[in-house]
């Protein structure tokens, strides 16, 4: 047993050194990006919108589709001024606020998307876009897994072949410790994206973990690095999966050794914070537990989201 402990940890410290440069921001925002077409064709579409725009520059469908081009192209500015112009002459359409919202989030302005967000829900309760904004929100910023996993789940029944929302609900469910929430999304994803795909190996090994199956774990997560598309979270994600995996084992050493370790080369995530948090209560080490928690909050207001420390409902058998 010592020695398979020894051979996963230096496979997870291999794996978290792989993008130890990536900040917790990046790595929970940087997914949005994930899902881009060609440079060119993207450039192409932002001509011919812009040509559109100049012949009826109230065109707010125009507007939208040259702004989503310019984001992915990484005009940011550009395409954050080109959502807030269509939602200025639009303000009752709720896909406005919802893909503003969505913007925001690709951008890091958290608070900014939540605004936008809930102004979308306040005129369609069932936006798809403004329900997975948020849903990232609460991930990337605080504890609250169980309505994050509401929000994506709200967002997949309006679109259930968005492969990036069903990846980001089985992110969450994983997290929430939910094994038939995870196994479910993970079967959808099989059939809609190629067995190949970043997405599908690195929610394979979080399934595995939820299963306790380590050895398959490590595997899939091993393989992460090298496929398409980038997952720059994956790393701590895998490893405080695998962490969680081993105290649901009884190996609170090794988790705790773990959850120290991601929260050592990844200072700027809420994830292992908590998880750490988690660890340092059931060991008994109130005030540093405490510390985690305190660390939550203030990232929290750094993102500009007020985290909670309360604990998510797990896990749903």
């Amino acid at each position: 047993m010592a020695l398979r402990w020894a051979r996963l940890r230096v496979v997870l410290t291999l794996v978290l050194l792989c993008s130890a440069a990536a900040t917790a921001q990046e790595r929970e925002l940087s997914h949005t990006e994930r899902f881009t077409d060609s440079r060119e064709r993207l450039e192409d579409v932002e001509r011919d919108r812009t040509a559109a725009l100049a012949a009826n520059p109230n065109d707010v469908d125009a507007l939208l589709s040259r702004a989503r081009a310019r984001l992915q192209l990484g005009k940011a500015a550009e395409g954050l001024a080109d959502f807030e112009l269509a939602s200025t002459i639009a303000p009752e359409r709720a896909d406005v606020r919802g893909q503003l919202a969505l913007a925001h989030v690709r951008l890091g302005r958290l608070a900014s998307a939540k605004v936008a967000g809930d102004a979308a829900l306040a005129l369609d309760a069932e936006n798809p876009s403004a329900h997975y904004a948020l849903g990232l929100i609460l991930l990337t910023a605080t504890t609250e897994t169980e309505t994050a996993i509401q929000h994506f789940e709200r967002a997949v029944a309006r679109g259930p072949t968005a492969s990036e929302v069903r990846f980001d609900l089985l992110r969450a469910c994983s997290r929430a410790g939910d094994r038939v929430c995870a196994t479910v999304q993970l079967r959808a994803l099989r059939i809609l994206l190629s067995s190949s795909d970043a997405r599908v190996l690195h929610s394979k090994g979080l399934v595995a973990a939820l299963n306790g199956d380590l050895d398959q774990a490590v595997a899939s997560f091993r393989q992460v690095p090298q496929a398409s598309p980038p997952l720059p979270f994956a790393p701590l994600e895998g490893a405080l999966a695998m962490g969680r995996a081993l105290a649901r084992k009884g190996q609170a050493e090794q988790a705790l050794a773990l959850f120290q370790e991601g929260v050592r080369r990844f200072p700027d995530s809420v994830e292992a914070h908590y998880d750490l948090a988690q660890a340092l209560q059931r060991a008994g080490r109130v005030q540093e537990a405490q510390a985690e928690f305190a660390a939550i909050q203030q990232l929290g207001r750094k993102l500009g989201v007020d985290a909670t420390t309360a604990a998510p409902k797990r896990p749903r058998p």
